[in-house]
This record gives structure tokens, sequence and C-alpha cells, in this order.
């Protein structure tokens, strides 16, 4: 029987009890500590020696600010080189010492594990460990990161630099770079799905994207149509227009298998029997206004034209029993506007002019009696621009122009009582633009001018103090044009200049918003020529946009909004010349080769010009550029812009 006393139910409730409050003891001890108090990069005695003070002085006031022991004092100096070995570089110099001496150790613990023994590594192990290989100790953020991938497998070629690492790396955004597949299909598989025109997916066209997509433009695919090359029209056509059904075997590659119905269609094509080989005459530039090859053609042209001739009416062919000889007067160049040869004719023009003379009305023939020997004013070069000779006219010229006077309004030659002696201002050789001589005339410009005076609003002469003593300002031999003489004037250029078409209607720039002065116009303009301007920029301490904003919103080569241009004007234009901008431009595009070209050839993305292009005008192919670029005489070559200008800095094959 054992000796062993059996306790109570109550007393092994007590021990339990006991045991319970022991460790609720153990537990508020530990939580009570000061590590569990103070900061966590603060200075603990209980969290070891983390910074080696061994060989520092014993006055902690040379290094501490009395009353604080997390703070050193301002005037503190350490030569962490010097004295550690490990220099202090970039942001590493601007760290307080506590960001690596703090609770993770002596310093010989963190500094074996290099970079990690700070930083918590985002990538998981998948870089390796050397940070340094991205990372600077400037800055975290890695530096020139499309010229890093440049040295991946996959090259960031055209739309590939501007788009956010983590679309084809997802989880990049936290850190997590992982490996992702270079096939198009990996990020395309969307596009592939949608893609209808044609049905890449029933077409079996599920790899190879590359085959006839480029990266510097998803559309306008780059496929090499080399066994019928597309030019012209064709290049812009629909695939399915001539793949019908997404057949794209067996197509005919002759311009009748498409164009067959065209050629049936076509006025007179299977009459004549035309051959059906259609670039004979058209091109795929233009499939309408064909250009017919006559060259080897041993028919009369009547054999074709016969249907012209007889509808002929300007002049009429068949009535006037022209000869069917159609080569007389036309030729294959240029069918329309013949050139009808007058040699050997002996008839009167009026046998075949008969309907343009009862026709004309400027000068009326019939009605002025004119005769009909149509020679005496035309000739057969230029039937049209007759030129009346006047010689032996002995009538008065209103004879056969009073219409031309009654209907005369500038100015009006009946209310002013001109005299019909037309060949006071008018000549045989020029009717038109008439010079009035002056000479004689003793009333007042304003007799005649009036309405002018009345009408002009730059400056508003009516309006304003202008007199109307005309030849102040104008000249009989230039009406418009005129030169306001400015001497003599003592007013303020507002007087004149002040209203809404000189000071407050300016909107370039808006002198009203611009707060320019309304009281001395002449700092800007002179007497002698009102505008261009010549503003002198002297004292001026406002940014020019406040000018110039205008400007710059409406520029579009480049589109300084969309690219996100500063508004410091003056880094590209100045004062003594806004145009042309002297924008510094790494690549020499003010001469050589690349002159002459907008920026859009080459920065295919207008929001963002730090991405270019190379390949989109130097089209080579890539197994072209491989071949001519050896490895052992190019190292490190790369099918890629960012490579081109790497060594093409000057844009210059060698």
């Amino acid at each position: 029987m054992s000796t062993e006393r059996k306790l109570s139910a109550s007393q092994r409730a007590t021990r339990v009890l006991s045991v319970i409050a022991l460790c609720s003891l153990v537990i508020a001890c530990i939580a009570g500590t000061p590590q569990d108090t103070q900061p966590r990069q603060g200075w603990w005695i209980g969290n070891g020696i983390v910074v080696p003070h061994d060989s520092f002085p014993a006055d902690c006031r040379l290094c501490h600010v009395e009353g604080s022991w997390n703070e050193i004092r301002d005037d503190f100096e350490y030569d962490h080189l010097k004295e550690t070995g490990y220099a202090l570089e970039g942001a590493h110099g601007e760290a307080k010492c506590l960001r690596c001496h703090n609770d993770r150790g002596p310093v010989q613990m963190f500094e074996q594990r290099g970079c990690w023994g700070c930083h918590q590594d985002v990538h998981r192990g998948n870089f390796g460990a050397n940070c340094t290989s991205c990372h600077t100790p400037e800055s975290w953020i890695v530096q020139e990161a499309v010229i890093e991938h440049n040295r991946t497998r996959f090259p960031l070629v055209g739309s590939h630099a501007s788009v956010q690492c983590w679309a084809c790396h997802p989880g990049g955004e936290v850190g997590n770079w992982s490996r992702v597949d270079v096939e198009c299909i990996t990020c395309h598989a969307d596009d592939l799905q949608t893609a209808t025109s044609p049905d890449h997916q029933a077409n079996g066209w599920v790899q190879g994207c590359d085959r006839c997509h480029i990266p510097t433009t998803w559309d306008g695919a780059g496929f090499n149509h080399a066994s019928f090359p597309l030019t012209g029209a064709h290049r812009s056509a629909d695939c399915v227009a001539c793949h019908v059904g997404d057949v794209f075997t067996g197509i005919p590659t002759t311009c009748f298998g498409c164009h067959d119905q065209d050629y049936q269609n076509a006025d007179d094509h299977v009459a004549q029997n035309f051959p059906t080989t259609c670039e004979s005459c058209h091109n795929t530039s233009h499939w309408d206004g064909a250009d017919f090859n006559h060259a080897a053609i041993s028919a009369s042209c009547s054999n074709c034209h016969l249907p012209d001739y007889q509808g002929a009416s300007d002049p009429d062919h068949a009535a006037n029993d022209f000869a069917l000889t159609c080569e007389l007067c036309h030729d294959t160049n240029n069918w329309q506007g013949a050139m009808f040869s007058h040699k050997g004719i002996t008839t009167g023009c009026a046998n075949c002019h008969a309907d343009d003379f009862q026709g004309a009305n400027d000068p009326d023939h019939v009605g002025n009696d004119f005769p009909l020997t149509c020679e005496l004013c035309h000739d057969t070069n230029n039937w049209e621009g007759a030129m009346f000779s006047h010689r032996g006219i002995s009538t008065n010229c209103a004879s056969c122009h009073a219409d031309d006077y009654q209907s005369a309004t500038d100015p009006n030659h009946v209310s002013l009582n001109i005299s019909m002696s037309c060949e006071l201002c008018h000549e045989t050789n020029q009717w038109e633009g008439a010079v009035f001589s002056h000479v004689g005339i003793t009333s007042g410009c304003a007799n005649c001018h009036l309405d002018d005076y009345s009408v002009a609003f730059d400056p508003p002469h009516a309006a304003g103090t202008i007199p109307t003593t005309c030849e102040s300002c104008h000249d009989p031999h230039s009406w418009n044009d005129a030169a306001f003489s400015h001497s003599g004037l003592t007013a303020s250029c507002t007087v004149c200049h002040g209203d809404k078409f000189d000071l407050v209607g300016v909107r370039q720039p808006d002198h009203v918003a611009a707060g320019i002065s309304n009281t001395n116009c002449g700092q800007c303009h002179s007497t002698n020529m009102w505008s261009p301007v010549n503003m002198s920029h002297v004292g001026i301490f406002t940014n020019c946009n406040v000018c110039h904003l205008a400007e710059y919103n409406a520029t579009s080569e480049p589109n300084h909004i969309a690219a996100g241009f500063p508004t410091i004007c003056e880094t590209c234009h100045s004062t003594n010349d806004w145009e042309p901008a002297s924008f510094t431009h790494q690549f020499p595009i003010e001469s050589g080769d690349h002159s002459g070209y907008d920026c859009a050839d080459c920065h295919l993305q207008p929001r963002n010009y730090r991405v270019f292009s190379c390949t989109h005008c130097h089209a080579h192919r890539q197994s072209e550029m491989d071949d001519e670029h050896d490895p052992d005489e190019v190292p490190g070559y790369s099918w890629n812009s960012q490579a081109c200008y790497s060594c093409h800095p000057n844009g210059q094959e060698d």
C-alpha cells in the first residue's frame, strides 16, 4: 500500500492557482523591464554593446548632449573611414548612427551580412546578395533602369521602355521581382484573345508575335509581306479585304485576282478587249486616274475614242466635219485641253466660232456691232483673254464702256460726276486698276473720300480727332499704307492707341493682364512701324509665362503641355529672338543627316521624350544587323535603340 498522501480536490486547485500566479508574475516582470520601455533605436545596456565604446573617451559629454542620451552634439565629428575602415558615402553619410548601430547586435555580426545587415532583402534572394549591382549609396532607387535591363535576356525597346516595371513583373511594386518568360504571349495574351481581324487563334497564330508586330508600335504591324509587297493603298487596306473569310493561302497575286469586278464595271474595258494586266495603266497609289500606256498601240485613235468624237460639243466635231485623226489636236499625255492646229485653215474664224461670237457679252459683240474678223482681237494660241486693238477707233470710250461707267462704285462715277472721258484714268492696255490723275483737283480730298474717312477704324478716324485733311497722311499715288506723321505731337500715345484696338484688345501678350503700361507705348513701338514691336526686357523680373503662356499652350511641335515642359521659357528662348528656340539636344539634330526632322519622328510617345526610337526610321531587320555587328568587333552588341545611341552618339555610321 502506497504511503503517498492523496490530495483533496481543494488542495489540488490551490496548487494550480499558485502555478498560474507564478507564471503571471514572471510575464509581468519580463514586460516591465526597461528593454520594453525604451525606444528600439535607443541605447540600453540590456541590448548589449551595439556601439563599441571601448576606445572612446570616458567623458560622455564629448559626444552626447546632456539630458538626452540619444542625441549627439551638433559639433560632433567622427572620421568613420579613419576609425573603422568603412567610408560613409551618399545616404549613409546622412543617416544617424543608431540607424545601423542598434539592437541588431555587435558590428561584426551585421557587417558580415553586407547590405542585408541593414536592408531587408525585398527581392527574396532572387537577385543575389550583391545589392550594389543595381543600387548605389547615393540613392536606393535604381538609376538608369532601362539601360540596366538591357543586360538581361529582354532589352527594353520602343514602347517597352515606357511601361511600369510591374506591368510585366507582377509583385514588382513591392520589390518582389521574379523572372518572367520573354515570350510575347506572356504579357500579350489578352491581345491575342481579342485579335479578330484577322482571327489569330483560328489561324493558329499563337506564338511568335514578333514576326508581325514590332516593339515601337503594336498596331501597324511590321509583317514581312515579301511574297506580295504592300505598297501605296495596299499598305492601309485591312487584311480581310484580300484575305476574305480568313483564307491566307492560295490568294492570287495578280491585280485581276482582286480587281476582277472593277475591270467588269469599267467603261469599255470588256468591249475594247483591254488586257487584264491592270498594272499597265493603274498603280497602287491611285487606282483612279489611270495612265494608259499607248506604246505599241497601232490602231487609230478613233477605234477607242469614237464616242468622245461624237459627244464633243466645244467645238462640235461632227457638225464641223473634223477629221477622225484625233492626234492632230490631242496627244496621249493630255487628252483634255487639245491644241487645235490652225495651219492650212483658210476659211474665216466665224465658220467655227459663230457661237462664241453670238454668246460674247463682255463686251457684247453683237450689240456693239463687232466685225466677224475674230483674228483682230483673238489669236490661235489663246482664244480667251483677247487683246482688243483700239487702233483706228475714233469714237469716245463711253460708246462701248457706258455700262462700265454706270456700274462703277469705287469710286461712284455717276454720283461724283466723274468725266466720261474714260481715257483720263483708264488706258487701252489695262482697263482695271485705273490711276486717277489728281492734277488740277482743287477741292478737298473729303469731297470724294468722305466714305473712306467714315468707315476707317484702324485707327478710327471719325470717332477720334483725326482731321479730314486726308493729304496729311495719304498721297494720291497710294491711298492705302498711309504714313501718319507724328512730328509735333505732344499728346500721349494712348490718346489714339489706348482704345480697344491697340491696348485693351491686344492678346499676344495681353497688355492689360500683364500690367503693361498704357502711358508709354514708345518703349516697344515706334512711329515708323507700329508692329512688329521690339520690347526691351531689361528690368523685367516676372516669369516669361506671364506674357507668353498663350504661346506655350499653343505650341504643338513639340507639344509643350503633353511633354510636361516647364514654363521656364528662358531655358530655350531668349529675349533677342523668340524663334527659333535654342534647345540643347545631346544628339546632333541641327546639322548632318538628322537635321530637319520633327521631334515626333524619333520620339514616338508625345508625353515622354525620354523614349526614343532609332529602329522606327532605320528599319533594319534584326537578323541583318546581327550579321553586321560581329561580337568580336562590337562587344556587347544589342539590337535596340539605346544600344544604337551608345555606339552612334553623333548619328554617324562609324
